[in-house]
């Protein structure tokens, strides 16, 4: 696994996102964000107004209703707090419908950063040491 390599040059050939992984499994670059799934919606409801010729009140009625999905904390909040609107707004593959309704994870980049800082200081070091 090392081939040859001392601990520094080995952590400067790592993926940070297997460092990341090593340290803590659970942890993704994306998180769910309700405001993204609010503006899925949103766009549904305009897309099938087109499609479907919904009239004004009724697509207008259904666009405000999603924007109680911005503050949603999870998927699985919306299940118990939101249901009957997920299932209007996505039908019943609703689950697979919303798996897109992410944005930046930012424990994840705080972590990246640290990672990257760490191994740019390391390959400085090496550098130094091999002019010397």
């Amino acid at each position: 696994m090392w081939d040859g390599l001392n601990i520094g040059q080995f952590i400067c050939k790592l993926n940070t996102s297997y460092i990341i992984g090593y340290f803590d499994q659970a942890l993704n670059s994306r998180q769910f964000s309700g405001e993204a799934l609010e503006n899925k919606a949103q766009r549904i409801v305009l897309k099938e107004r087109r499609q479907f010729c919904y009239g004004s009140d009724e697509a207008r009625d259904r666009y405000d209703e999603a924007e109680d999905l911005r503050e949603s904390p999870s998927i699985g909040h919306l299940h118990g707090a939101h249901s009957e609107l997920m299932t209007n707004l996505f039908g019943d593959e609703l689950w697979c419908l919303t798996c897109d309704a992410t944005e930046p994870n930012p424990d994840y980049a705080y972590l990246e950063r640290i990672i990257l800082a760490v191994q740019q200081a390391l390959s400085q070091e090496q550098h130094q040491e091999a002019a010397c």
